[in-house]
């Protein structure tokens, strides 16, 4: 029997591969990092989503930095790094030739992980980060809602004391989920 002589010599395949996963590795990497530096140089008053303003924008990546900081620190506080941070992971497991195992499974436990440890960081203030956020909690607006939603439905009694059962409760769901997410589990 004649084996099929394919398009590429032989070891091609494998060689291109390696370099996708390098390509993908290294692009998701300098994302991941590109999100932590938007959420680090985070400027309350530049100009973004929220904020309109003739000042000119002092975030140092410009106003791609400040409209990506304002979104994520608005809508997700500190938890902005859980994202970030994982897709830092995830680029640096495929710049060294680490596949990110059942990756559907990471991706979709990804929104989960972020919208539980958004919840579990509702309750702090976000001037501890942003000392012009006094408004916001370092759950940002996403938890804040979810937390007032779940806050509706107890009794007025409960007070305190249920916020921080939400709290409790949403910081055991995050972490199993960022586990899983991270890509240190199943």
């Amino acid at each position: 029997m004649v084996a099929e002589a394919g398009f590429l010599p032989e070891g091609a395949e494998v060689f291109l591969k390696r370099r996708t996963q390098e390509f993908l590795g290294t692009a998701l990497l300098l994302f991941g990092l590109f999100l932590v530096a938007c959420i680090v140089f985070y400027v309350p008053g530049d100009r973004a989503f929220n904020v309109a303003t003739d000042r000119p924008i002092a975030h140092p990546l410009g106003a791609i930095g400040s409209y990506t900081a304002d979104f994520l620190v608005t809508a997700l506080g500190a938890t902005g790094f859980v994202l970030a941070l994982v897709i830092v992971v995830w680029g640096a497991r495929f710049l060294i030739h680490l596949p990110v195992s059942r990756f559907w499974l990471r991706l979709t436990t990804l929104p989960a992980a972020t919208l539980a440890a958004s919840v579990a960081l509702s309750l702090l203030p976000a001037y501890m980060l942003w000392p012009a956020l006094s408004d916001l909690r370092l759950g940002g607006a996403v938890g804040q809602g979810i937390v007032g939603f779940l806050v509706a439905w107890v009794p007025p009694w409960g007070g305190l004391a249920a916020t921080s059962l939400i709290s409790a409760g949403a910081t055991a769901l995050a972490v199993p989920l960022a586990a899983v997410a991270f890509g240190l589990s199943v």
